[in-house]
């Protein structure tokens, strides 16, 4: 609107908006033509619900039903993440008096009343097992293990803070003691067996040749069989060479772990029978290795 020239004229308008409130609530909800779908009871739900293996389910229900003592109601899954070289899956699982996430590898529950948001829940796992995971790799007195896990975490300190060839070298004889103590572990647990033709403790390189004699046995394993041998031989020429080598870098330090880090998660992914009749805290650290290292082979 305009008005004399140099001034402004303002016109107030005012809006009328009815906004429902508590009172009227029933009488709109009577006048209204739309319905709201009541909540499905559990025992109706998973007859409607795809996309989980009838194995996968039985495994949650009994995890939560062993951790809750509580019946599950319901447990469908929800979605899956991949996290570098590990999946987990995800669950929404109901009890009577209690609705969960489960979150596996490995499986634990954690209550919705706690963990609104799923992603929080996850990024809550992801804290908890890799601190559980590293507690359990420096092993225990009663771990036959303990003594590659800290030989092991003795390389892999060494190599990150080396500076000069001569630490360098320095990682490359941990290497060696590393893999001299895992043949030592080998033969305490009977892994392989000694005899009179055995060869010399020392000799690593036959050692973890009959380790392969013994998981890729058989003519369909000859090329397993093979492959194992050839890396026996070549991750301890290369853990031997980088001990003398005076031009030395970070990269053949990092080289010369790997080689070493690789051999306990191959013999769980070829032979696991074996590796299940071991100790249970034997069995939780290859596990534990095996996952973080498998995806370099």
């Amino acid at each position: 609107m305009l008005g004399a020239p140099g001034r402004k004229v303002s016109r107030q308008v005012s809006i009328e908006i009815n906004v429902p409130t508590y009172k009227n609530a029933k009488r709109i909800k009577k006048q209204s033509n739309h319905t709201i779908p009541p909540v499905l009871p559990a025992e109706a739900i998973k007859r409607v619900v795809f996309g989980a293996r009838d194995h996968e389910i039985q495994d949650v229900r009994r995890h939560v039903q062993m951790e809750s003592r509580q019946r599950v109601l319901h447990a469908e899954k929800v979605k899956r993440e991949r996290i570098q070289a590990d999946t987990y899956s995800f669950w929404d699982v109901w009890t009577k008096s209690e609705k969960y996430w489960v979150i596996d590898s490995p499986m634990n529950l954690y209550p919705q009343r706690f963990f609104p948001s799923i992603d929080y829940a996850f990024t809550f796992h992801l804290g908890l097992t890799q601190r559980i995971f590293a507690r359990q790799r420096k092993g225990t007195d009663k771990d036959e293990f303990a003594p590659v896990w800290r030989r092991m975490d003795q390389a892999a300190e060494a190599a990150e803070f080396a500076e000069e060839a001569e630490d360098f070298q320095a990682v490359g004889m941990r290497c060696r003691e590393c893999l001299i103590e895992l043949v030592k572990t080998f033969i305490n647990l009977k892994f392989v067996n000694r005899d009179k033709d055995s060869p010399k403790l020392a000799d690593v390189v036959h050692w973890l040749e009959k380790v392969a004699d013994g998981i890729a046995s058989g003519a369909k394993s000859e090329e397993i069989r093979g492959y194992l041998k050839s890396l026996s031989k070549t991750t301890w020429q290369m853990v031997s060479w980088l001990t003398h080598a005076t031009n030395a870098t970070r990269f053949d330090s990092h080289f010369a772990i790997a080689g070493q880090d690789i051999w306990l998660p191959l013999i769980f992914q070829r032979s696991p029978e074996k590796v299940w009749g071991l100790k249970p805290a034997i069995l939780n650290a290859i596990l534990t290795v095996s996952s973080k290292y498998f995806a370099l082979s």
